[in-house]
């Protein structure tokens, strides 16, 4: 074991870590293969978002074993096969420059057992918590649950999770060191009478994401497995308040309410609105174009000074379509005319760093019928054009009933 800090070390090293993954301030220890496992730790008395990365090699011309960044929660831990009598150079830094005080522990063991994944049964569903990760394999696992995925499609060997809905979104993921044609699919209630909530294939690569909106106290199952049968290994991340971030935007569709809290939020998205005004912590959420008009409303249920913007366009480069702020009380209402198949993003959001809880209700309608005027020929006796303005009148207020739309009074 060995304690440092790297406050007041220098970057002497690789620009970038394994992964691409930008480096900080470094100290560096040695090590001598011994033909075993060596797995390298700061998940214990580490204060910083620390990394780790191990090489082979002179000092002026290192290559780079294994490298790791948050295997328990900010902390970094890694484990390679060493080569009996190879000398290694362990660095300890930091992410984006990041340091602090760490405990350094180094151990040494045999090839690990088989893969035997005690959690292969829902009935045996891991824990995991918003914002911890967990990594495994689905080789050797068995399939425990419905014969297809919530889209009807196929399954694969199977692995399980539990999380507890904090009344946030919950985003589960396989995005980052899943070496397989990975899937994911989330229920509610008992193993022998699962309810779906969602799932998701391929949603980045051959891999998979799901989002959805966790009722506080809920238990939900988290089944990882893989796409007509596949398997191997995989890192399983939860995090809470996933659609925080414009790029996690959870999709809503027309007549579909989201509620939340914009409180302990971050923002992620342009400094200003549309009409220059303040913005706020934000959520995003994302919805397709159906050619229609398509409201966001924040009239009902929404506690504190709210504001909608809508955009297309990538995070990066977004256009802004509409914004409001105010439009019921101190509340934000916006309506846009919508198209087919473009895709929307919705940020909810507040006036000068205002937060609070929102309810969002996502409406679409075709545009308004025309009205219908009448204008009597001079020809026209008063009596006959009287019965004319009737008939259109009632013709009128039929189109009102019919579309939900007030039409103009004839004349």
């Amino acid at each position: 074991m060995a304690t440092g800090s790297t406050n007041s070390a220098n970057n002497d090293g690789p620009a970038t870590s394994l992964h691409r993954w930008q480096h900080g301030p470094d100290v560096w220890y040695s090590i001598m293969g011994t033909g075993d496992f060596i797995t390298a730790s700061l998940c214990g008395g580490t204060d910083y978002d620390s990394k780790l990365d191990v090489y082979t090699g002179d000092c002026a011309a290192l290559t780079s074993v294994a490298c790791d960044d948050q295997y328990c929660q900010g902390n970094a831990q890694v484990t390679w096969l060493s080569v009996a009598g190879t000398a290694y150079r362990i660095r300890v830094h930091g992410y984006q420059g990041a340091t602090g005080s760490f405990t350094l522990n180094v151990t040494c063991a045999g090839p690990p057992p088989p893969p035997s994944p005690a959690n292969d049964l829902c009935a045996n569903a891991y824990p995991i918590a918003c914002g911890f990760q967990a990594i495994g394999s689905t080789v050797n696992a068995g399939i425990d649950g419905p014969a297809t995925d919530c889209n009807g499609g196929s399954v694969a060997p199977d692995v399980w999770y539990t999380v507890t809905g904090t009344g946030d979104n919950i985003m589960a993921r396989l995005c980052f060191f899943t070496n397989y044609d990975s899937k994911l699919d989330v229920y509610t209630g008992a193993c022998g009478a699962l309810t779906s909530v969602g799932c998701n294939d391929n949603y980045c690569g051959d891999d998979a994401q799901v989002i959805w909106p966790s009722v506080a106290g809920t238990t939900y199952l988290v089944r990882v497995h893989g796409f007509n049968g596949a398997t191997g290994d995989y890192r399983l991340q939860v995090i809470c308040n996933a659609n925080d971030f414009c790029a996690n935007a959870m999709p809503i569709a027309c007549g579909g309410t989201a509620t939340g809290s914009t409180a302990g939020a971050s923002m992620d998205g342009p400094a200003t609105t549309c009409n220059g005004g303040s913005v706020a912590p934000d959520y995003w959420y994302s919805i397709t174009g159906t050619g229609d008009n398509i409201t966001a409303s924040l009239c009902g249920g929404t506690d504190y000074n709210s504001k909608l913007a809508i955009y297309t366009g990538a995070c990066a480069a977004l256009t802004e379509v509409a914004c409001n702020d105010d439009f019921c009380g101190t509340n934000a209402q916006v309506t846009w005319a919508s198209v087919a198949g473009t895709a929307y993003l919705i940020r909810v959001h507040g006036y000068l760093g205002a937060t609070g809880n929102y309810t969002l209700d996502v409406t679409c309608a075709g545009s308004p019928p025309p009205s219908v005027e009448l204008t009597c020929p001079t020809s026209t006796t008063v009596a006959a054009c009287q019965t004319q303005t009737a008939v259109t009148n009632a013709f009128n207020n039929w189109l009102a009933t019919a579309s939900g739309t007030a039409a103009a009074t004839a004349f």
